[in-house]
């Protein structure tokens, strides 16, 4: 492994294409995820109520995150290969369904190419390797989670339990970071924000996060270790403000801002001045 790293990293420029094309791909996937895991997620809520009441499962087409294929929302005209190509299709059509002519959400190409710059970026920072493909997941998870809190209001548990368990795991092989950092990181984010919750509740009778807010945050900390929790946590804290601008309202997801501390700290933690860090 450690050869076609040093094989990719010699040959010039290849790291920062396969990172945007790498990063492109997965955008378009995370735009199927958003859709289709919130509809999929009430499915089976759905299903394990009736199942607890002794009713029998209601009849319903497969539907995953590999079938129906995609298709136009309005016509229902099945997307071709190359209507599909991230990014590139979008304008080729103009934005428009090439059977009805409906308009197709500017939202695709832009996660698109947000997925693909945060994976370029990451490439430029580590260059190719573990750490490199580690953050690069962590990144790209992340947007699919903040994308569905953004939409839903809703923390996915699986993705975020994936997110939990490749940052535990993936300590073995990263150099910022030992198991035993991770693993304490993802007790203090739970433990922290927990307590800042509870606080919350005692004082204000309302609940200001979700547990879904807690267990992310855990998982935030495998990643960062338990000495960037706190300045997660206080990046967070610009990103409601600017969301609550955005929203025009004070209820706003939490998630995305936890995310987008998370990557901060991993790809730019270096360069974040010691005052300006709450460290534990």
């Amino acid at each position: 492994m450690n050869h076609l790293f040093m094989l990719m990293n010699d040959f010039p420029y290849m790291v920062e294409i396969t990172a945007i094309v790498f990063g492109l791909l997965f955008g378009s996937f995370a735009n199927v995820v958003v859709y289709r895991l919130p509809i999929m997620m009430k499915a089976r809520f759905e299903e394990n109520i009736r199942d607890a009441n002794g009713l029998n499962p209601k009849g319903q087409d497969v539907f995953n995150l590999a079938f129906p294929p995609s298709s136009c929302p309005h016509c229902n005209h099945l997307i071709r290969w190359y209507e599909n190509i991230p990014v590139i299709s979008w304008f080729w059509l103009g934005g428009k369904c090439s059977n009805c002519g409906e308009k197709i959400s500017k939202r695709y190409p832009l996660v698109e190419s947000l997925c693909a710059a945060l994976v370029f970026v990451t490439a430029i920072k580590f260059g190719f390797g573990y750490e490199y493909l580690l953050v690069s997941f962590a990144a790209l998870c992340g947007v699919a989670i903040a994308l569905i809190d953004w939409d839903e209001q809703i923390i996915h548990p699986d993705l975020c339990n994936l997110l939990m368990w490749v940052g535990l795991l993936g300590s073995i092989f990263r150099d910022s970071i030992e198991p035993e950092q991770a693993i304490f990181g993802a007790v203090l984010g739970y433990g922290l924000l927990w307590a800042i919750q509870a606080g919350y509740l005692y004082i204000a009778k309302k609940d200001a996060l979700g547990s879904g807010d807690l267990s992310l945050m855990g998982a935030i900390g495998a990643w960062v270790g338990p000495h960037q929790v706190g300045t997660v946590l206080s990046l967070a804290f610009f990103y409601v403000i600017a969301a609550r601008y955005m929203k025009r309202t004070d209820v706003v997801p939490y998630g995305p801002g936890l995310l987008m501390g998370m990557w901060v700290i991993l790809v730019f933690g270096n360069y974040i001045p010691a005052w300006a860090k709450l460290t534990f």
